[in-house]
């Protein structure tokens, strides 16, 4: 057999080759392992809805303290199964009182389920209490959503709103709801217009009628008439316009008879 002489150069070559080869080698062991470790960063996942605590239409009482049910409990049975009007919401609808009240309102065995901080997924839980089962009223007043507003988009906004609506005909099948537009604001302007643009499709003028409050409250300066300094409260002069713009469809629908 003929011996085999490599030429110096031809020696280089190979060599140069099987580095190349290892390197390649490697670097495709390297992306093997990589693809194998692989976990999807945000940008490549599907977005995931929030906890449900976190929906704007899933009742949520973790922002209450104690026997949160209890306490509105007692605020219910009051009235001994009494009650022709109740007013659902948040701090704005908890804040009536005063004359204003009880010019309009006493007189009906009208209950105020209103707590300051509620969104609409925190009056969903509020609206399980047992005690209201023994209520009839003949018509609930809605305002819920300002609270919403830091968070939510309009759509989300709304459909809170809604499901806050088909809770309390769930509970008062034979009532009438009475549905605020989200009173003006400082809070989020763009946002509460055009989450009431959806919610006023929620009215069917049978048994959802809607009252825009807002109309009456014109602005003034950076503010709205009747909101306090906050720019988010009503002042007693917001409440007697909330008051005498709702006074004669509340009349209406309680079916009460000038005397």
């Amino acid at each position: 057999m003929r011996n085999l002489i490599m030429k110096p150069e031809s020696k280089l070559l190979v060599i140069s080759n099987l580095r190349m080869v290892g390197i390649l080698t490697l670097a495709l062991t390297s992306l093997a392992m990589a693809v194998d470790d692989f976990t999807p960063t945000s940008s490549t996942t599907t977005t995931q809805s929030p906890p449900v605590a976190q929906l704007s239409t899933q009742p949520d009482g973790t922002r209450y303290k104690g026997d949160s049910y209890a306490v509105m409990g007692k605020r219910i049975a009051k009235l001994n199964g009494q009650c022709d009007v109740i007013f659902i919401g948040d701090s704005i609808t908890q804040g009536w009182k005063g004359a204003v009240w009880a010019k309009y309102y006493a007189g009906r065995h009208a209950l105020n389920y209103g707590v300051a901080g509620d969104t609409t997924q925190n009056v969903l839980f509020r609206l399980n209490c047992d005690g209201l089962k023994t209520l009839k009223p003949k018509v609930a007043v809605i305002l819920i959503g300002t609270n919403n507003t830091g968070h939510y988009s309009p759509f989300e906004i709304a459909a809170g709103v809604k499901a806050v609506i088909d809770k309390a005909l769930s509970l008062f099948p034979a009532s009438k709801i009475i549905l605020l537009d989200i009173l003006p604001t400082a809070r989020k302007t763009q946002t509460v217009v055009e989450a009431n643009e959806l919610i006023a499709k929620l009215s069917d003028e049978k048994t959802v009628f809607r009252l825009n409050l807002g109309e009456k409250m014109i602005q003034e300066g950076d503010s709205w008439k009747g909101l306090g300094k906050d720019r988010l409260h009503l002042t007693e002069e917001g409440y007697l316009i909330w008051a005498e713009t709702m006074e004669p469809l509340l009349a209406r629908l309680l079916d009460e008879k000038k005397s």
